[in-house]
């Protein structure tokens, strides 16, 4: 690896970084630098995704048996449980999409690299491959999944 840095090329790539030319050339042939974002699960489907659970199966299935036993009042309790569950459950699960993303769109993760020779913050989503991404110490790591760690420095 040392000499790859001793000799100024990455990939072809002078460490003065990639030129816009270059940048554009990349982002065309290989898009964005973001996983593809589904939509967000609707509020039914976070509804019906509450009776996924094994547990659920189980207090459903002793509420059969008390309605099968005609234990009437057992089985009316049971069901207010599974009720309860269900609709706390829901709450919960819709109210943390619902602050996902919002937090989701507040944050914008920034990359510092070099281009042109120049040191530039730019998007996370403008990151291309052979972008020389610059990682300081006290800042979040920021590595896509084809970085190359050229060195370290202290």
């Amino acid at each position: 690896m040392s000499e790859i840095i001793h000799s100024g090329i990455v990939n072809g790539e002078s460490l003065t970084g990639l030129s816009e030319n270059a940048v554009k050339r990349l982002q065309k042939e290989h898009g964005e630098n973001a996983l593809p974002s589904g939509r967000p699960a609707s509020a039914a489907m976070i509804l019906l995704s509450q009776f996924k659970s094994p547990l659920i199966y189980v207090i459903l299935g002793a509420a059969l048996v008390s309605f099968v036993m005609k234990e009437f009042k057992d089985f009316a309790i049971i069901m207010a449980v599974v009720v309860f569950d269900v609709v706390l459950g829901f709450f919960q699960e819709y109210q943390a999409s619902l602050t996902y993303q919002s937090l989701k769109s507040l944050v914008k993760p920034m990359a510092t690299v070099i281009r042109d020779g120049q040191r530039k913050e730019i998007d996370v989503k403008s990151v291309v491959p052979n972008d020389i991404v610059l990682l300081a110490t006290g800042t979040k790591p920021l590595l896509t999944a084809d970085s190359w760690t050229l060195g370290a420095f202290r």
